[in-house]
C-alpha cells in the first residue's frame, strides 16, 4: 500500500528523515538536494507527493495523509474465474441452491441456447383468463352467503362494508350517470368479474383466493347490484348466463371492419 501525502501549506517544510530539505543536520548546512525523477516532478506538478511507509520510520507530520492502494482493479476475466471457482466449491460442499445456478440441462437449440420448453403444468398455471362466453372458468361454485364471509375478510377494508368504496373504487351502483364506474353500471360481462378478482384481488395478496371464494364474491357483488337474487349460486354454468345492465351500452365497432366492442 502507498501512502499519498498532500503538499504542505506555503512556508511549511517537512519530509521523511534524510529527504531533501525536510530535515537538516544539526550545526551544518543542508545536504545536497537530489535531482527529482520524472515521476517526482509529475507528483509535485499535481500538488502532492507519495512516500512509501517503512516499518520503524516515522511518517511526516502535517499535511493530509490518505492510504490509497496502488493496485489496479482486477480484470473482468479474473472476476469471472473467481466466481466459477466459488460456485464449484459450493457445489462440492453440497450447498443448497448452488446447483440451481447452473444452466438447465435441457437447453433449447435456439440462437442463445437458453431455457427449455414449458411443461403443460406450468402453462396451465398461467392460463387463467376467462372469456365473455365463460371459456376458461374453472370448476367450483359459491353462493351469496359464501361471498359475504369472504368479503368481510378480504375486501371490505378497501372497498367498504357494502361495496360503496373506500380507499379503493366502489363496486356497487346501478346509475349509468354515476362516477366512478362500477360493476353494476359499466361492466358488460359478468365473467369479467371472475377473471379480474381471481388474478388481481385482494390488492395486498393477489392470486390467493380459491375458485370457490371467487365464485362466492362474484355472487355477492352481483346480488348487491340487484342483478341476481339472494339464493343465486355462481359457477361455470350459471355465471355466463348473467346479463349485466350495461351489456346494451357496448356496441361492435365496425368502422374499420373490426370485431372490437366499445
Amino acid at each position: 500500500m502507498t501512502w499519498t501525502v498532500a503538499a504542505p501549506a506555503s512556508g511549511q517544510r517537512w519530509g521523511p528523515p534524510g529527504h531533501g530539505e525536510g530535515r537538516h543536520r544539526r550545526g551544518g548546512a543542508a545536504p545536497p538536494r537530489r535531482q527529482p525523477s520524472a515521476g517526482g516532478s509529475a507528483r509535485r506538478a499535481t500538488g502532492a507527493s507519495s512516500v512509501r511507509a517503512v516499518p520503524g520510520r516515522r511518517l511526516p507530520v502535517g499535511g493530509c495523509i490518505s492510504a490509497i492502494p496502488r493496485e489496479s482493479a482486477p480484470s473482468a476475466g479474473r472476476v469471472q474465474r473467481g466466481l466459477r471457482r466459488v460456485l464449484a466449491l459450493l457445489m462440492l460442499a453440497g450447498v443448497p441452491g448452488a446447483a440451481a445456478a447452473q444452466p438447465p440441462e435441457e437447453a433449447t437449440a435456439g440462437p442463445l441456447g437458453l431455457g427449455r420448453a414449458a411443461t403443460a403444468e406450468e402453462i396451465a398455471a398461467l392460463d387463467i383468463d376467462v372469456r365473455p362466453d365463460g371459456g376458461g372458468l374453472p370448476l367450483g361454485g359459491g353462493t351469496v352467503a359464501d361471498g359475504a364471509r369472504v368479503w368481510d375478510r378480504a375486501c371490505r377494508a378497501c372497498h367498504g362494508a357494502e361495496g360503496e368504496g373506500g380507499i379503493a373504487a366502489p363496486v356497487v351502483g346501478r346509475d349509468p350517470a354515476a362516477r366512478p364506474p362500477t360493476v353494476g353500471n359499466y361492466w358488460p360481462y359478468a365473467t369479467t368479474l371472475y377473471d379480474y378478482i381471481y388474478r388481481a384481488m385482494p390488492g395486498n395478496a393477489p392470486g390467493t383466493l380459491t375458485p370457490d371464494e371467487v365464485y362466492g364474491l362474484v355472487a355477492w357483488i352481483l346480488n348487491r347490484n340487484d342483478i341476481v337474487d339472494d339464493e343465486a349460486v355462481m359457477n361455470a354454468a350459471t355465471l355466463p348466463d348473467v346479463v349485466m345492465p350495461a351489456r346494451g351500452r357496448f356496441v361492435p365497432d365496425d368502422r374499420l371492419e373490426s370485431d372490437a366492442v366499445r
